[in-house]
């Protein structure tokens, strides 16, 4: 029976790519409308995920996002814990796909369709009215709008920097598992 173990090397992997995380959704959006914010963050997240499994990218997500506001609030006030949990659980569905059916572009399509479309759209947007007070039908056509847009770039952003960066750092650890 083998024993899967966090090793330093591990460990300072999904550090530097919860480092990634933070620094590109919180100083480094390309678009920060308050209600929709566009980065890059997705790279690392479904990186961390495809390599190391499910729940460490998840968890990885999670963190990122919750050391992300203590370090940088995007104004919203305090820290919503639905926000974390739906990081999480996209982090998971990268990890999930990939795990199952590989990194291809339909695998990573369908991750990035539920990422954007189910968690980012729509129950991201819950989340916003919970906090904001708002009404649905005023924030969601705007990020349904955005997410639909974010489909297609994330889903070739992925699969290229897995083929040409990401498999080669991954390759690394698949001796270690």
């Amino acid at each position: 029976m083998s024993k899967r173990v966090f090793t330093t090397k591990k460990m300072v992997m999904v550090s530097l790519l919860i480092a990634m995380q933070i620094v590109l959704e919180r100083f480094v959006p390309l678009v920060n409308l308050g209600n929709i914010r566009v980065s890059f963050t997705f790279v690392p997240v479904s990186i961390c995920s495809i390599i190391f499994g499910p729940l460490t990218g998840g968890l990885s997500a999670f963190i990122a996002d919750f050391l992300g506001m203590l370090i940088a609030p995007g104004g919203q006030g305090a820290y919503h814990f639905g926000f974390g949990l739906t990081t999480f659980l996209g982090g998971v569905t990268y990890g999930l796909i990939a795990k199952k059916f590989g990194v291809k572009t339909v695998s990573m399509l369908v991750a990035v369709i539920i990422c954007q479309i189910v968690l980012g759209a729509i129950v991201n947007t819950y989340w916003l009215i919970d906090l904001l007070g708002q009404g649905y039908m005023a924030l969601f056509p705007a990020r349904l709008l955005k997410s639909v847009i974010m489909v297609p770039i994330q889903t070739v952003m992925i699969v290229t920097v897995w083929k040409y960066i990401g498999r080669r750092v991954g390759e690394s650890y698949i001796d270690e598992k």
